[in-house]
């Protein structure tokens, strides 16, 4: 099992099964400087035992680490050479991630990014910094919802222009959410057309006029859904919302349709590679057994059954959203990550957690009222994130409720951080973060396993600095070149004297090495020509000149 080995430059941060009883001062230190709070000696201590928790590593936790290992890391290797080829030994090396792979992602609502709400009582540029240090990717609630455009499409250019600014990727939700008799979650006009084929069959009409009126339900809906894709820049869409429950206008226009709106919002979405979503609720977070028996399987085999139809039909389904939404019940961790197996052994599509929340039972409702502490709401929140992040599949879970007055977000609107939002701001911007700060060694490297994302990466030497980005998705080396005095200070493993000699002893004596990869042997008095990268572990192959 291999473990990611991650040097940092302030405090040394482990993703091993080596769990301490408490925070160290730095990442005390840093929670409280990037979130410009102060933690209280009880959030310290409850943080530290959600995220760090003492005794025996459970089963279930040891097998996400050993995933995250092995899917969510990478072997990076920073090689520093200088002018001639030559590995440059002591140069300062420090690597810091900008954004990591897995999108750590929250939703806002438009109206307080937008000042034109008055649930806040901080400033919207503290909603809006506060956001960026918790989430790595963003949405919006209800400002990407047809049936909500007219309070919300006015605004929604500034948060696009925002998220641009500050390098923040936004999904949309949805494109079309088909509602039901009871609850329409569709715009006036498209209302207006389900109605009037409602009522055309409930007056016995004739079937022509059903049929036209059908036509028109479907050339409107199809024409709503396209515009929508085509306004604004997403990477990715919900492009139906709960199939399960709501179907209202498949039910008149065909199930065959559902393909038709991939295959349209496809032929106009903005960005061309932009991942299309078909999003349910409570399949992942289904009840267990234990509390409603076979309520998973009555759930996760409709929302296949959908799936299978809209892939049949040809709709370019690329990925599955589950919504998450915790209710009910604290359920066992392996029950998470066992689900979401199921469906990624199904199809190998890419999963979403799309609207993650620890939610208590609603008043007057006979859904098996349960209120969580906020301990257990914060400690769902770390085991959702583990077994989420540990999956190989899922490439991101999303907070539906970031800030508001209900005890299920994450923050206040007074700009609270509550003890679940600390734990995800440590999983996401410290467990599963790479800074490292090394000095490059004798071969002229700085070694690390390090979490898949974007790097800033920092290399300092003789009084200069050296900056450069990358992405890490697999094992790499990112090679640096820096200018040195003369040859350098070591050619392989062997420091060079201040005549450019370097004694190799045994393997090839004394070699002058003023003209590497050029040099000369002593002992051969004969030219040899070795490139650098042969030598830097102190063999290698080379070229005699006989000339």
């Amino acid at each position: 099992m291999r473990f990611p080995r991650i040097a940092l430059s302030l405090f040394l941060i482990s993703i091993s099964s080596a769990f301490g009883a408490s925070l160290t001062p730095e990442e005390v230190s840093l929670i409280e400087s990037e979130l410009g709070i102060t933690l209280s000696e009880g959030q310290k201590t409850d943080l530290a035992a959600i995220v760090r928790p003492d005794g025996p590593t459970p089963q279930w936790r040891q097998d996400a680490e050993g995933r995250i290992a092995t899917n969510r890391t990478a072997n990076l290797e920073v090689k520093v050479v200088n002018q001639y080829g030559q590995p440059v030994h002591g140069a300062q090396v420090d690597v810091k991630m900008v954004s990591n792979d897995f999108r750590f992602g929250g939703v806002m609502n438009l109206k307080e990014f937008s000042a034109a709400s008055n649930v806040l009582s901080i400033s919207t540029d503290r909603y809006k910094e506060l956001f960026l240090k918790l989430f790595n990717a963003g949405g919006l609630d209800n400002g990407f919802k047809q049936k909500q455009r007219a309070g919300n499409e006015h605004l929604v250019p500034d948060f696009i222009n925002w998220a641009k600014e500050n390098e923040l990727p936004i999904r949309g939700h949805t494109l079309i959410w088909p509602g039901t008799p009871n609850n329409n979650h569709l715009p006036a006009n498209l209302l207006a057309d389900v109605e009037a084929v409602e009522q055309a069959i409930a007056d016995g009409q004739s079937q022509a006029t059903i049929d036209s009126l059908k036509e028109t339900l479907k050339t409107n809906v199809d024409a709503a859904i396209a515009e929508w894709a085509s306004l604004w820049d997403v990477y990715e869409w919900d492009v139906i919302n709960e199939t399960l429950t709501n179907h209202r206008v498949q039910d008149l226009i065909g199930d065959d349709q559902m393909a038709e709106w991939f295959k349209i919002a496809r032929a106009n979405v903005v960005q061309p590679d932009c991942e299309l979503v078909l999003n349910e609720y409570q399949i992942i977070s289904a009840m267990s057994d234990n509390l409603r028996p076979g309520h998973y399987a009555s759930r996760a085999d409709p929302f296949k059954a959908n799936i299978d139809r809209i892939l049949a039909d040809g709709g370019p389904l690329t990925k599955i959203g589950f919504q998450s939404r915790i209710k009910f019940e604290h359920r066992d961790p392996q029950l998470i990550y066992d689900r979401l197996e199921d469906f990624g052994s199904t199809y190998g599509l890419p999963m979403v957690g799309t609207e993650f929340e620890v939610r208590d039972g609603e008043p007057g409702s006979n859904w098996y009222p349960y209120d969580y502490t906020e301990f257990e709401r914060a400690q769902i929140t770390e085991e959702m994130m583990t077994q989420y992040f540990s999956h190989p599949l899922v490439e991101g879970l999303f907070i539906w409720t970031y800030m508001k007055p209900q005890n299920y977000t994450l923050c206040y609107p007074d700009g609270t951080i509550k003890l679940n939002g600390l734990v995800w701001y440590y999983m996401h911007r410290i467990k599963y973060n790479t800074e490292s700060s090394q000095n490059s060694d004798t071969s002229g490297l700085a070694s690390m396993d390090a979490y898949k994302g974007s790097y800033d990466l920092t290399v300092t030497y003789g009084g200069k600095v050296y900056q450069s980005s990358f992405s890490l998705g697999d094992d790499m080396t990112v090679t640096v070149p820096v200018v040195t005095e003369g040859v350098g200070t070591h050619w392989g493993a062997w420091e060079i004297d201040e005549n450019n000699w370097v004694d190799t002893g045994d393997w090839l004596g004394r070699l002058q090495v003023q003209f590497a990869p050029w040099v000369w042997s002593l002992d051969l008095e004969q030219w040899l020509y070795f490139p650098i990268e042969t030598v830097a572990a102190g063999d290698g192959w080379c070229w005699i000149n006989n000339i």
